[in-house]
């Protein structure tokens, strides 16, 4: 008995997908352009670091701003961490700076502070074995 309920069960699952599917089918063989949600709604960048790390040493990430520090995370040798700078870093400056130490202790290393842009979609640091990191701002334009 338990058999047949599940039988049933997965025969109306497969009877939905399959309807779903037609439909889904018939609204586009109708000639008519489905309408996307992303050209018909303005959605915002936000603005993100990718800090690239060519140290010999995990690193360990933090932004500055607005007077309030953000931790981002450890970034692994030879990897990359990227991350949506938080909106609260940016609220009345719009500059941060990124502050970097060695993961198991070692002195820290900030940036020099930068100004982001709502058209700067993605500001990059790397991190080299010598001196301290210099962003790259990635502009949109």
């Amino acid at each position: 008995m338990w058999t047949l309920r599940r039988t049933t069960w997965m025969g109306a699952a497969a009877a939905l997908v399959i309807g779903t599917l037609g439909l889904t089918g018939c609204a586009t063989a109708s000639g008519g352009a489905t309408p996307s949600v992303r050209s018909t709604v303005n959605i915002p960048s936000t603005p993100t670091v990718q800090i690239i790390n060519h140290r010999q040493t995990p690193m360990q990430v933090s932004l500055f701003g607005n007077g309030q520090s953000q931790f981002l995370g450890t970034v692994p040798v030879a990897d990359t961490l990227r991350s949506p700078i938080p909106a609260t870093l940016l609220a009345t400056s719009r500059e941060i700076r990124l502050v970097t130490s060695p993961l198991g202790g070692g002195p820290a290393r900030a940036s020099e502070r930068v100004y982001v842009d709502s058209s700067d979609p993605v500001i990059r640091w790397t991190l080299n074995p010598m001196g301290a990191p210099a962003p790259i701002v990635l502009s949109a334009h």
